[in-house]
Order: structure tokens, then C-alpha cells, then sequence
């Protein structure tokens, strides 16, 4: 298998997420419409199927407000969406399709998962299989996460994020971009503090990508000579990184692959409580 085919594999996973139609039953996308993240798909199986999920950050979600203080202007978490929009390509590769997804944080409808730590700025959305989406969609899984044993990585490491370019998604079918850099800082430190909530620090790594908006969620797998088998996820994009002057400085911050590895055995332990033979 050549790299290209890894990269084609990768893009075929990740997925478009967009705001909701303001009004129910309008045309989507909207003229002009841009994504306002990405995230991929993941599938965990059961005994008798596949469940997927939608991965992406926690704070594309949530609407945001600003509130001035004395001393800066901070946004602040307003609550969940009512309904996202996920676009992301047909089994031939040829088309996208999309899906409206009414979001539910409880109940017998829940369909939104929240890591347990509170730090960590990742959710996992159950996406079902109806509508223009009634296939089983190219997704990473279990085989793809890092599990701190079988592969080493750290500073210097080559790795790139599929995702987003911002002003194009693609007309016909999703066409997410790959972003080539190396990782520049680990830290098992929670130090990173956002715009988005002040109140809680964050674990980062860091990673030698540009981003902008609408990248938040694409996944950062190893650059493919390094595990030439399969891509292997380690960290997912969360926020450009700026100085204190708000200029971009090249880097962005990437929630670690524990972080992720920890949430996915949390999602299967929920599948699990409900009496399902996960594999």
C-alpha cells in the first residue's frame, strides 16, 4: 500500500460539520456557507455490528458569547447547539451526503458524549445510519489509536492533520487537505488556557501546522513512512496557538492521544452499560 492510498484512506474519513439551517427544511448548505469544524469518523464494533460516531472538539458544539471584564474580552460557553449539519462523502467516494442531527446530552434520546475529565476539549456524536446516510461510512478505529506501547513518537516527529482548508470544503464531494509538519512539545502539564474558558487549564501537545478556523477536529496521525501499515492518531486539533500579541505563530495545540485513547475505552464502557458485547 503507497502512502497516497493512506491519505486517500485518512480523507475519506473525515467528516464536515456546519451550523444547522436557521430556518428547518431550508436548502443545506446554504450559498456561502462554510464549515465551522471538521471531524472524522470512528467505528466501534460490536458483536453483531459497528457503532459510528462523529469525533470532533467539545467547543465546536457549543455557541459562544462575549463577555467584557475589566481587563479582557473573554467568550464564554452559552450551551449545546439544538442541531449541527455533517457532511462527509458516499462509498464511492464521488458525492457528498449529509445528515441533520438534532444533539441530546441525556435521556433515552442521548446521543452526545462528553469526556469525563472536563479539560479534555473532545465529544463523541452517535451518527445513525438512515436517510441519505444509510451506509456504513469509511471510518478510523480501535487499530488506529495509539497506544503508548507499540509505537514511540515525541519531539521532532513527523506527523501531518487532515482537515478543513478554510474557503473550501469542496463542491461535489468533501475535499479535506493534509497539512505536513513535526510535533514541537509534549507535555503531560495541564497548561494551555483558551479563550473559550479561562477557568480551566488544558493539556496540549503542540504540533508545526497552520490552521484557522474550521480545522478544529481534524485528526494528526503519523506521517506514513514512520508506520507504513497504517495511520495511527496521535491528537486531534484544538486551537491555533497566538502570541500575546494575537499573532499566529505557526503552531497549533493538539489534545494528546491518551486523551482520546482514554475517551474512546470510556465510550465503549458506556456500550457496555447498556448491554451491548462490544468487541
Amino acid at each position: 500500500m503507497t502512502d497516497q492510498d493512506l491519505y486517500t484512506r485518512c480523507k475519506r474519513a473525515i467528516a464536515f460539520v456546519y451550523e444547522a439551517p436557521a430556518v428547518k427544511g431550508d436548502e443545506f448548505p446554504c450559498i456561502g456557507q462554510h464549515p465551522i469544524a471538521t471531524g472524522f469518523m470512528f467505528a466501534i464494533a460490536l458483536k453483531d455490528r459497528d457503532v459510528f460516531y462523529l469525533l470532533t472538539n467539545k467547543h465546536v458544539l457549543f455557541e459562544e458569547k462575549a463577555t467584557q471584564d475589566v481587563l479582557i474580552l473573554r467568550t464564554q460557553m452559552r450551551g449545546l447547539r439544538d442541531t449541527i449539519c455533517v457532511r462527509l462523502n458516499d462509498p464511492e467516494d464521488k458525492k457528498f451526503v449529509y445528515q441533520s442531527i438534532d444533539l441530546e446530552t441525556e435521556g433515552l434520546k442521548k446521543n452526545v458524549w462528553q469526556p469525563n475529565l472536563e479539560s479534555v476539549d473532545l465529544v463523541a456524536i452517535h451518527i445513525p445510519l438512515e436517510g441519505e446516510l444509510n451506509f456504513a461510512p469509511a471510518s478510523f478505529t480501535m487499530d488506529n489509536l495509539h497506544n503508548g506501547s507499540t509505537l514511540s513518537f515525541g519531539v521532532g516527529t513527523a506527523a501531518c492533520a487532515i482537515g478543513y482548508l478554510s474557503g473550501y470544503a469542496g463542491i461535489e464531494k468533501n475535499h479535506p487537505i493534509v497539512r505536513f509538519g513535526r510535533i514541537a512539545m509534549t507535555s503531560s502539564e495541564q497548561w494551555l488556557s483558551t479563550e473559550r474558558n479561562f477557568a480551566i487549564r488544558e493539556q496540549a501537545y503542540l504540533a508545526e501546522f497552520s490552521a484557522v478556523g474550521g480545522a478544529s477536529g481534524s485528526p494528526v496521525v503519523l506521517d506514513f513512512p514512520e508506520r507504513p501499515d497504517h495511520p495511527i492518531i496521535i491528537g486531534v486539533v484544538k486551537s491555533s496557538m497566538t502570541s500575546l500579541n494575537n499573532e499566529l505563530q505557526g503552531l497549533v495545540a493538539i489534545e494528546p492521544p491518551m486523551n482520546l485513547a482514554d475517551f474512546v475505552q470510556q465510550l465503549k464502557g458506556e456500550l457496555s452499560g447498556r448491554g451491548m458485547e462490544v468487541l
